[in-house]
């Protein structure tokens, strides 16, 4: 097992190999060169830079790859989910008190700045150029910002595995705050097993509800059930529509998503909470190599979705 600190929380690697010591070098030095470019709580990370600026950047496609590829990867997902994947988000998460500024309760009810946080919302405000090796991203109007926090892990996951199979490492779990990615076979030569956490904000880490079986794949799970808060008896969730600018309950508890990279079940799992469980089970059963469980809870007590073809991946 090797595991360590990133993104503000942990990740670990199993896999059945004498180079660990030296594997584990090469992720954390992977994982640092992640974060100076995508983290927003690191004041020089090419994100940040990003985001205090007025105008937009010019960058290096060699020296900044991992924007780079996050802003292409962003834009796709973005499109296929017809916006309710939105990295621009950051004006609203921060009105609602779930990023870097402290929570201001009191300004919940200012539907003036909540509007003007939502008109600088949208990714498709952002104008990508692409050249041999660079690449510039303008933005439409100051004060538009990206946080990549809703596929970050998941890509994180992918660079992760790709280093893992330059190894010639076949068997391999790879996991970052929950998102993860399995190929071949455990210690005890069995498909990889994970558990789908019981979406309640009293259960444990290792509470699970169902079980799922990954072999190539990657899995991603998002819901509202731990990051919330209450004011006045309305319910405020992280995951934010960012076309209406609302920050209300899903009709989805948890979000379940399997492809075969990270970085897209991460995205579509907080695309889904956005949609809603018809119109995403929808998208998702028409996009090829996808799967989805969502947890629901109509009448009190936990139902599952499921996509047409998830039970190959289930153990129920």
């Amino acid at each position: 097992m090797i595991e360590g600190q990133t993104m503000g929380t942990t990740y670990h690697i199993t896999i059945k190999s004498a180079e660990a010591t030296e594997l584990k070098r090469q992720v954390d030095s992977l994982l640092v060169a992640f974060n100076q470019e995508l983290s927003t709580y690191i004041s020089s990370s090419t994100i940040s830079r990003f985001n205090k600026s007025d105008n937009g950047i010019a960058l290096s496609k060699i020296k900044s790859p991992h924007f780079y590829n996050m802003m292409v990867r962003s834009r796709e997902l973005y499109d296929m989910t017809e916006g309710a994947f939105d990295p621009s988000i950051g004006p609203l998460v921060e009105f609602y008190g779930f990023g870097n500024e402290k929570r201001d309760l009191d300004n919940l009810s200012n539907t003036i700045q909540l509007k003007e946080k939502l008109n600088l919302v949208g990714f498709d405000k952002f104008i990508i150029e692409e050249y041999k090796d660079s690449f510039s991203i303008e933005k439409l109007q100051p004060g538009m910002t990206i946080d990549f926090s809703s596929i970050a892990k998941g890509y994180g996951v992918d660079l992760v595995c790709q280093l893992v199979n330059q190894k010639g490492i076949s068997d391999y779990l790879v996991e970052i705050g929950g998102e993860s990615r399995a190929k071949g076979v455990n210690a005890k030569g069995k498909v990889w097993t994970l558990g789908i956490n019981t979406p309640d904000p009293a259960a444990g880490l290792r509470d699970f509800i169902s079980v799922v079986r990954l072999n190539n794949k990657s899995l991603a799970t998002s819901g509202n059930y731990r990051n919330f808060y209450n004011v006045d008896s309305i319910t405020y969730v992280h995951i934010i529509d960012p076309m209406t600018g609302l920050s209300k309950p899903s009709d989805i508890l948890s979000a379940t998503i399997l492809a075969d990279d990270c970085a897209t079940a991460d995205a579509i799992a907080t695309a889904s909470i956005v949609m809603g469980a018809a119109d995403a089970m929808k998208l998702i059963n028409e996009i090829e190599g996808v799967e989805a469980c969502f947890i629901i809870a109509p009448s009190g007590k936990y139902d599952f979705l499921y996509s047409n073809n998830y039970k190959a991946f289930s153990n129920e």
